[in-house]
């Protein structure tokens, strides 16, 4: 029940418009180039769509031409907003544990009795996490 209710939150209508503009936006070669995959499927759907207004040009029948262009399309688009999605989630996740990392407090504990189950003798105090040093 949770994950359903995170993934409703991560799917609203502003995302989807924003992953639609970034999967459009990487259609440019310059970026599929960076995926030798994702390059030849563009590359495919290229010349297939060349093939179906050549055939439709012609007079042959181009509803197959057509259907293949539509999905070698629809694969670059769906990947495209997969791996930006992906970048997006990992980024926010990226940015909540520096954040968390620069909010984390430690009680710091320097004494002789550190160690040796007493507690006594030992002063403590409130530090953030970061300024942790090895043997504190």
């Amino acid at each position: 029940m949770k994950h359903q209710r995170n993934a409703s939150k991560l799917l609203t209508a502003e995302t989807l418009a924003r992953l639609a503009g970034e999967s459009l936006r990487r259609l440019d070669p310059r970026w599929l180039a960076r995926n030798p995959v994702m390059f030849v499927v563009g590359v495919g759907t290229l010349v297939t769509l060349w093939l179906t207004g050549d055939a439709l040009l012609a007079g042959r029948p181009w509803g197959f031409d057509l259907a293949i262009s539509l999905v070698l399309l629809f694969t670059l688009l769906f990947a495209n907003a997969a791996e930006a999605l992906a970048e997006a989630r990992g980024r926010a996740q990226a940015e909540s544990l520096r954040s968390t990392r620069e909010q984390l407090v430690a009680r710091r504990v320097r004494g002789k009795g550190f160690g040796n189950g007493s507690g006594q003798g030992d002063d403590e105090e409130q530090v953030p996490a970061t300024a942790l040093r090895r043997g504190d």
